[in-house]
C-alpha cells in the first residue's frame, strides 16, 4: 500500500487530488497539508496544518511524522506581480523539500509530482500557441516576465540529483469535455 502527501490540499487542484486518492484502494494514507481544514475527507486522509511560507525549521516541526512515497505539490499562493509569484511559490517548494530532508521523510520518497497550470504554456501573456503541447519550449527571456513554474521545475531537478526519488510535472491538457481541474493521476504515478 502506498502513501501520499498533498500540499495545498484545500485548493482547487489539491482538493481534487485528495478526494481521488482517498477513494483509491492503492493509497493507505494520505497526508492533506494546508493552513486550514475546510474539507470532509475519507478516513484514510489525515489533515496536517502546515504553513508553507514558514521558515524551514518551523515547517520541519509542522511536518513531524509526515512521510510518504509520493508528494503531490499543488500549493499555490497568488501575489500581485509575476516576480512576487516567482519568489513566494519557488520559496514554498524549496523550503518544503528542505523540511522533508530535515525530518528524514525524504528518505521514503519515490516521486514528487508538481502540478502546473496553463501558465506553463504562457497563456497569461496573451494568445497562446495552438495546439499547446508538453514539448513546447518555455516562454522566457529578458523580454518576458518570470514564470514560477519554470523555476519550480529547476528546483526539483536540482533537489532530485543523486537522490532515490524522481519528479514529474503534470501539465494541463485543455479538454472541452472535462472539468477545469481534472487530470490523470495514474500515468504520473506509475511511470
Amino acid at each position: 500500500m502506498s502513501s501520499a502527501i498533498v500540499t495545498g490540499a484545500t485548493g482547487i487542484l489539491g482538493r481534487e487530488i485528495v478526494s481521488h486518492l482517498g477513494r483509491d484502494k492503492q493509497f493507505q494514507t494520505i497526508h492533506a497539508l494546508s493552513r486550514s481544514k475546510a474539507e470532509d475527507w475519507p478516513s484514510n486522509v489525515s489533515h496536517n496544518k502546515v504553513d508553507l511560507t514558514a521558515n524551514v525549521q518551523d515547517m520541519a516541526k509542522q511536518l513531524d511524522g509526515v512521510e510518504a512515497e509520493y508528494v503531490f505539490f499543488s500549493a499555490y499562493l497568488q501575489k500581485d506581480s509575476d516576480q512576487e509569484n516567482w519568489d513566494v511559490n519557488s520559496a514554498m517548494l524549496e523550503s518544503f523539500l528542505n523540511a522533508l530532508a530535515i525530518t528524514g521523510a525524504e528518505k521514503r520518497l519515490k516521486r514528487v509530482l508538481l502540478t502546473t497550470g496553463a501558465k506553463q504554456y504562457g497563456v497569461h501573456l496573451g494568445p497562446a500557441k495552438n495546439p499547446m503541447e508538453e514539448s513546447d519550449p518555455w516562454i522566457e527571456g529578458s523580454d518576458r516576465p518570470p514564470n514560477f513554474y519554470y523555476n519550480q521545475q529547476r528546483i526539483l531537478a536540482n533537489a532530485a540529483k543523486g537522490k532515490q526519488w524522481d519528479w514529474v510535472r503534470d501539465v494541463p491538457i485543455p479538454n472541452p469535455y472535462s472539468s477545469p481541474t481534472s487530470f490523470r493521476l495514474s500515468p504520473t504515478l506509475m511511470t
